[in-house]
């Protein structure tokens, strides 16, 4: 906790850099030591959620900094811990015996009672692995051919390791307060994400997992249905709050109005990034498909409701974006790939560009302020997408509703050429885009 609270300490802007290398000691000792305690995985949580910048500087010569190895790491992370630390919170997590917080006794070494409060604990405390667990990986999609558990998780694109059993099935603690509303409602978000992967990417008969075109659009409707419930939830629980104000008492200190404002900015924005990676399938969407068009419409709405929402002060406190979780500047990194290759294909022409192009260049002031330091991951992405942009075209020009630039290639920007990485394939497609137009001098 020490640690993530030194991320933005004014009195000594130091203290970060000071505490990595003995945090780093500690971790790597702790994670050795057997027997473990279900309560590293909450240290571990907040380390995913919160991980340690790292430093990778951009790549240059002659003192000019060009696309290349930094560009080429964009949402790669190869050089972040973080991901593999989220498959060590799991796997304590299930041998401490926290996914049966019903029968903790049977995991725990020693005889004794266990109390109800303990076991209230461990089951939030399971619940919140499985939802750091899947965001956590997104934005590196990687397919999983594990049919037991197919699912991406949401922050990087590796396989998921969330488990959703039976014991997550039910309300998640019997005190009836807003705080556990709160993640009850949150693991809801995080389960449609599952099944969206595994609906949408989860076919092991098609090479990159795709689902089969007979079934493409059931699955969307039923997915849109769940969106919608999902949407409604929120509407419900927030009027349940006002007009129940004794929920929101979860610490004497607590107010009515901070626990509803919370609330309200922290989920109502998890279920806009959810909607982000939703119709990020639309780049998958052949252009001659019926639902082509209204699909870009909805990602092109989603990019920019998601984005408006991170830079939005009446949603939240004027820190959000210095205190912004990993997952946040991820789904603001795939919003604005998203903005970007729309708003640099042909479909510009039928769109409100003009506040496309306001989201995109507020998606990147949000990545610099999210950054902790020089050439950290917010930092290289918020780089990296003013090149992009520079090297996608420039957008549209307004006053002869064309292109800038067209592509030299004739190559449609909305068909992708990667196509792997499931939902943020179209993060890394820009990539490659801008890294093979340096490369051939275009």
């Amino acid at each position: 906790m020490v640690l993530v609270a030194s991320r933005r300490y004014i009195q000594d802007g130091q203290l970060l850099t000071e505490l990595t290398a003995p945090y780093n000691r500690l971790l790597w000792a702790t994670i050795s030591q057997m027997p473990q305690t279900y309560h590293n995985t909450k240290a571990l949580a907040l380390l995913c959620t919160w991980p340690i910048p790292m430093i990778s500087p951009i790549s240059s010569t002659n003192g000019h900094e060009k696309v290349g190895k930094g560009l080429s790491r964009l949402g790669l992370g190869e050089i972040d811990p973080a991901f593999m630390l989220s498959g060590i919170m799991m796997q304590i997590a299930i041998q401490t015996g926290i996914h049966r917080s019903s029968h903790a006794q049977d995991f725990i070494e020693q005889v004794r009672n266990v109390t109800q409060a303990e076991r209230d604990d461990r089951q939030l405390t399971w619940a919140v692995c499985n939802i750091v667990s899947q965001r956590f990986v997104t934005e590196a999609m990687l397919r999983s051919f594990q049919l037991t558990n197919a699912s991406v998780t949401i922050s990087y694109g590796h396989p998921s390791r969330s488990i959703y059993d039976w014991n997550l099935a039910s309300t998640i603690v019997a005190q009836d307060h807003s705080y556990f509303l709160e993640i009850e409602h949150r693991l809801k978000i995080e389960k449609f994400c599952d099944k969206m992967t595994r609906s949408l990417y989860g076919n092991s008969s098609e090479l990159v997992g795709l689902v089969q075109k007979d079934q493409l659009s059931a699955v969307l409707s039923s997915l849109n249905l769940e969106l919608q419930q999902l949407d409604e939830l929120s509407t419900n629980f927030s009027r349940k709050l006002l007009l129940n104000p004794g929920l929101s008492i979860v610490h004497p200190n607590f107010c009515h109005q901070f626990s509803l404002l919370t609330f309200k900015a922290s989920n109502n924005l998890s279920l806009l990034a959810a909607k982000v990676h939703f119709n990020a399938f639309t780049f998958f969407m052949p252009s001659t498909s019926s639902l082509h068009i209204g699909l870009i419409s909805a990602a092109y709405n989603a990019s920019i409701l998601f984005i408006q929402c991170v830079i939005d002060p009446d949603m939240h406190s004027g820190t959000f974006l210095h205190h912004c979780t990993n997952y946040i500047l991820r789904t603001v990194l795939s919003a604005s790939c998203m903005l970007l290759k729309i708003l640099n294909s042909t479909q510009a022409t039928h769109l409100d560009t003009t506040q496309g192009r306001t989201m995109f260049n507020a998606s990147i002031l949000a990545m610099r302020s999210i950054s902790l330091k020089k050439n950290d991951f917010p930092d290289r992405a918020a780089e990296a997408q003013t090149r992009m942009w520079r090297a996608a075209g420039g957008g549209l020009d307004v006053q002869k509703n064309a292109l800038r630039v067209p592509p030299r290639d004739n190559s449609d920007p909305l068909v992708l050429r990667i196509r792997s990485r499931m939902c943020v394939s179209h993060v890394y497609d820009c990539v490659w885009r801008t890294i093979n137009m340096q490369q051939t001098g275009e």
